[in-house]
């Protein structure tokens, strides 16, 4: 399969590079990953069930919810949403005429991807003019040093028999307000340390009834000492990864940082010529950070306008594929 434009990722930005490069007429290929790797599309799944519990959550109710709540009852609310959320994806991008692949994408060369697919267990080869990396982010625990119990991860909230009696989530931005909220809907006594008192997932877990500790300044040090009691049960969401590991960039000469995410210049291409990096996995760029509406556009306007490659460059086995031999 061939096509002049492939974006890897769920991201929010995903969505508006899709959105940007159909409407300039440009063939589009959209390759999603599982949603639950997305902190974007996580925060959605979780807006969706703490709004829709706090429809009709009257005293009667939320104790009925108490009563019966168990990890497993939460982590399968959670996956459904996830999977609901894809679909909505799924149909939007249908809409705006971009082509859609579910699946695992993996770097084979600079312009070829190998695309695993869930569906049939099969393999999928694509080929690209460009390609577009936009996996986002994943919020997990920070590295303690030596000696320091370790925080609990986000994923193990779901294990077990029953819901922990308080809990302390710390970061996390949308995602970990949204969990904060969840539990807090079914009766655990949660409060949230965080740095983003603005954002309206972080009203949402208000009205859910969370404790929100705000901690503008010098929050690392600051949360540890909040969360020093060990009867508290602590989640820890303030390391933010980039969710590159898979794409084995290696192969095509493209290095992340300690965390994952992409270096890239003003326009928001990596080392590696046709490839580019939009939203939060993006770790560095020699440009300020903008909207990802600005960037797509930033992206778009150098793919419109870069000279193209004469053939002479390209491997011969790259001109074989493009003939459609």
């Amino acid at each position: 399969m061939n096509c002049e434009l492939t974006i890897i990722g769920n991201d929010k930005s995903a969505f508006e590079m899709a959105d940007v490069a159909t409407a300039a007429g440009k063939q589009t290929l959209v390759v999603l990953p599982e949603a639950r790797h997305s902190a974007w599309m996580t925060a959605q799944a979780l807006r969706h069930i703490v709004t829709n519990l706090m429809v009709d959550a009257t005293f009667a109710r939320r104790q009925l919810m108490k009563s019966l709540a168990t990890p497993k009852l939460l982590k399968r609310m959670v996956m459904r949403a996830l999977t609901e959320q894809t679909y909505l994806a799924i149909d939007r991008l249908d809409a705006i005429g971009a082509c859609v692949i579910p699946g695992e994408a993996r770097f084979v060369s600079s312009r070829e991807l190998s695309i695993s697919t869930g569906i049939n267990c099969g393999q999928r080869s694509v080929v690209s003019d460009n390609i577009v990396i936009a996996t986002g982010v994943r919020h997990t625990a920070t590295h303690r040093p030596l000696g320091l119990m370790p925080f609990h991860r986000p994923e193990s909230l779901f294990e077990g028999q029953t819901l922990p009696r308080t809990l302390t989530i710390v970061g996390g931005n949308e995602p970990g307000a949204g969990l904060a909220a969840l539990f807090s809907m079914f009766g655990v006594q949660t409060r949230l340390l965080t740095q983003d008192s603005e954002s309206n997932m972080v009203e949402l877990a208000e009205d859910a009834g969370v404790e929100v500790i705000t901690l503008a300044t010098n929050f690392e040090d600051l949360a540890d000492e909040l969360v020093k009691p060990a009867s508290l049960d602590v989640v820890d969401f303030r390391r933010e990864v980039g969710f590159t590991d898979h794409l084995n960039l290696p192969c095509i000469g493209v290095e992340t940082d300690e965390n994952g995410r992409l270096w890239c210049n003003s326009s928001l291409e990596t080392w590696t010529t046709g490839v580019f990096g939009i939203g939060e996995v993006v770790g560095f760029s020699s440009e300020p950070p903008a909207s990802s509406f600005r960037q797509a556009s930033r992206i778009l306007n150098r793919i419109t306008h870069r000279i193209p490659r004469p053939n002479f460059l390209r491997s011969p086995a790259a001109i074989h594929r493009t003939a459609g031999y």
